[in-house]
């Protein structure tokens, strides 16, 4: 058995990974995660199995749905697909998954949701988003997919330190950025962060670098595009998002970043804020 520790304090996950061959696919989707096993009660425990019986068992204890899907049923949270199978006990804070054939997306899938689903248990919102230090200040870019956020970290990944340009959680007192350390995230803050927020940059592709202020309404409508609900999210969940995105709209700065295709302009424009 080998433990592997991944994710921001309120979400800690464990892997407790039984076979061999799985360790070096959970070490290349997830960085460089090592540990021992921990006794801590804030730990989610989650045995990874690797074996295609075990892929059929787990679903053969699956209940409340017959078709490959993801649900939340009675505070457990069921998912599979034809290669892999997962249950989580979201009040024990443990569950198992199998992949078949090495799956590490279905892999990810599963792991992402649990860690989504107590980011808003504790207060924290997901955004689809890169987030990044340069000299002991930390931003946060929430955009759909293709607004430019890989593109922001790859340029300017040799200048500042990447959080993550998948997924990033913002909240807490005084507000912090975490990275959610799954698929996509890159590898320099992986399962660390906390950077205090200094300004959400809503980011528009430019041909030169430049700030501007932005209403906090205009905001709240970009930004809300970027909100990472639980797949099996209910309405209280979805209101919950809202509350949380518009209490931390109300004391954040906020600013349009247009960019150009060079690290120096996004530096430059950012510095000036």
């Amino acid at each position: 058995m080998q433990y592997l520790r991944i994710g921001p304090p309120w979400a800690r996950i464990e892997l407790r990974v039984r076979d061999e061959k799985l360790i070096s696919g959970v070490d290349y989707l997830f960085g460089n995660v090592e540990g021992n096993k921990t006794d801590n009660d804030n730990i989610i425990a989650i045995e990874v199995l690797g074996a295609d019986s075990d892929v059929e068992t787990i679903k053969g204890e699956i209940t409340g749905f017959d078709t490959p899907g993801q649900a939340l049923i009675n505070g457990k949270y069921y998912a599979y697909e034809s290669d892999w199978a997962g249950i989580y006990d979201t009040d024990a804070r443990e569950g198992k998954v199998a992949i078949n054939e090495g799956n590490f997306t279905g892999f990810d899938t599963f792991l992402r949701q649990i860690a989504i689903y107590h980011s808003y248990e504790n207060g924290y919102l997901p955004l689809h988003s890169v987030a990044f230090e340069y000299h002991g200040k930390t931003y946060i870019c929430p955009g759909e997919s293709d607004s430019g956020k890989s593109t922001i970290a790859g340029l300017i990944k040799d200048e500042a330190e990447v959080y993550s340009d998948e997924i990033n959680v913002i909240g807490g007192e005084p507000m912090q950025v975490w990275p959610l350390p799954f698929r996509g995230t890159s590898q320099n803050k992986i399962g660390t962060g906390g950077g205090i927020l200094s300004a959400v940059l809503i980011h528009r592709k430019a041909t030169k670098a430049s700030t501007e202020e932005i209403s906090r309404k205009a905001a709240l409508r970009d930004i809300e595009k970027s909100v990472i609900l639980p797949t099996f999210a209910d309405s209280n969940t979805k209101n919950r998002a809202f509350t949380l995105l518009t209490d931390y709209l109300l004391t954040a700065d906020i600013y349009i970043l247009n960019f150009p295709k060079n690290s120096r302009g996004i530096i430059n424009a950012i510095t000036s804020i």
